[in-house]
């Protein structure tokens, strides 16, 4: 074998073991949230067309409130009124905040949830022709919960730099609901 044939094995040996490695570290990387969200959800929380940024607070059951809304959802055994709703499927930045929230670094994987909080402070629902999965977050608790799925997961810091991004999208829906 002569010096250039070892050579092009050399650099293709090499580029097949970081490609390797590339691949092994992108699986690792989000692997626990892969499992907790599952590969539907995951898959539409990064990819899903229409992105949807809701506002909520608690349901008081009168009947003026609810004749005003259009929709609830239930979390555990409190209802919230949808009192806004916005698409924000093409705001810039949202690739990266999708992102983040099929990370493994942005989940405190230590803390237990064991109850939900009282305050949910906004939702985002990613939906994609027929399917569609909703996360609600509770920032003061940093705890983000699977509507389809029921499961929750505290959150770290990530959680308050996704809540600056989106503050502006939310500032405009109070804005807009006093006028």
């Amino acid at each position: 074998m002569q010096r250039g044939q070892v050579l092009i094995l050399a650099i293709v040996g090499i580029a097949v073991a970081m490609a390797s490695y590339t691949c092994w570290h992108h699986y690792r990387k989000g692997y626990h949230a892969l499992r907790m969200w599952g590969p539907e959800s995951a898959t539409l929380i990064r990819h899903a067309q229409q992105v949807r940024l809701l506002k909520l607070v608690p349901s008081s059951g009168s009947e003026e409130e609810n004749h005003l809304i259009n929709n609830k959802i239930r979390i555990g055994e409190d209802d919230f009124t949808i009192v806004q709703a916005r698409d924000i499927s093409t705001i810039r930045g949202l690739v990266h905040a999708r992102h983040t929230l099929i990370v493994d670094r942005s989940f405190d994987w230590d803390r237990n949830v064991t109850s939900a909080p009282a305050e949910w402070d906004f939702a985002l629902e990613f939906s994609d022709q027929d399917q569609q999965v909703t996360l609600v977050f509770a920032l003061q608790q940093r705890i983000v919960h699977n509507l389809k799925t029921g499961q929750q997961q505290a959150m770290n810091e990530t959680l308050e730099r996704i809540a600056e991004y989106l503050k502006p999208q939310l500032a405009a829906m109070t804005t807009s609901s006093t006028d």
